[in-house]
This record gives C-alpha cells, sequence and structure tokens, in this order.
C-alpha cells in the first residue's frame, strides 16, 4: 500500500475485518495518497454520508473502541459529537477518524482497498477536497488538492 506510512499501514491490516467499516468510505488525503501516491499519509479517516444529522445515526463509537481495543494496547478516544469521533492509537501513534455528513452523497464507484475498506474516487476526493480547505488552513489540503486536480478528474 504506496502512499501510507509503515504505521498506518500496520493498524489498517489491523483492523480492516471490522463490519463498521463497510459502512464507511476512506476518504480525505490518505485515500488520495494510495491512489496517486503524491505523499505518505500517516492518518485514516473515514466517512459515511447519513441522510440527516440526528442521533439515531450517530456513530456506534463503543463498538469502534472495543474493536479497536482488541487489537491494540493502548487507544485513546476523543468524541468531538454524534457525527465525528477520533481514536488514537498510541504505538506506533496512528489518528484514526469517523466522520459523517449530511451533505448529498455523491454518486461514484467505491474502490475496494482491503476487509471491509473501500475508498472514494478521485472526483469525490477533489470536491471532499474543495469543502475542506473552506473549513481549515492546512497546507497539505492545498497540495492534495493540487496534486488530485493534475490528475485531471476534479
Amino acid at each position: 500500500m504506496k502512499g501510507l506510512s509503515s504505521a498506518a499501514r500496520g493498524v489498517i491490516e489491523s483492523f480492516s475485518s471490522l463490519e463498521v467499516l463497510s459502512d464507511y468510505y476512506l476518504i480525505g488525503g490518505t485515500s488520495l495518497a494510495l491512489q496517486i501516491n503524491h505523499r505518505l499519509s500517516e492518518d485514516l479517516d473515514f466517512c459515511q454520508w447519513i441522510p440527516r444529522y440526528h442521533v439515531s445515526y450517530a456513530i456506534p463509537q463503543v463498538q469502534i473502541l472495543e474493536e479497536l481495543k482488541k487489537r491494540f494496547h493502548q487507544v485513546d478516544e476523543n468524541r468531538i459529537d454524534f457525527h465525528q469521533v477520533n481514536y488514537v492509537i498510541s504505538d506506533p501513534p496512528v489518528r484514526i477518524t469517523f466522520y459523517q455528513t449530511a451533505l448529498s452523497k455523491p454518486i461514484f464507484k467505491p474502490i475496494p482497498l482491503i476487509g471491509n475498506i473501500s475508498m472514494a474516487d478521485l472526483s469525490v476526493l477533489g470536491g471532499s477536497k474543495m469543502y475542506v480547505i473552506t473549513q481549515r488552513d492546512a497546507l497539505r489540503d492545498y497540495y492534495d488538492f493540487e496534486q488530485n486536480h493534475s490528475q485531471s478528474v476534479v
């Protein structure tokens, strides 16, 4: 899996069989790095499109935490709200984010990666990077967007 740090690769290989992952897509710079190999990514971001923001669609954080703790010695959890939870595997340190959005789900063909993990395609990643750029100011997002754009799919 070119585009992933060895730590992130080890984590993704260890927990790719989690059933809950089949409801999410690997997105962001990590998915882009795996597809075009433009940089090394060290975190894992998973997105699920939901009909609307409501507690009934909440991320199954307890289930995910229990599964991660079965596989890794130290796991820290930071629940931002019902629709975003960050987990950090301590050794080696890898951040895993589960995020939900009520934005319209784009039409795309998921790209299988490993186990229950599928990735969003480049057209989705281009749109999501444009959205992320409006939400935060991180240089890597501009770099990712430019690299995605150079692939002529945005």
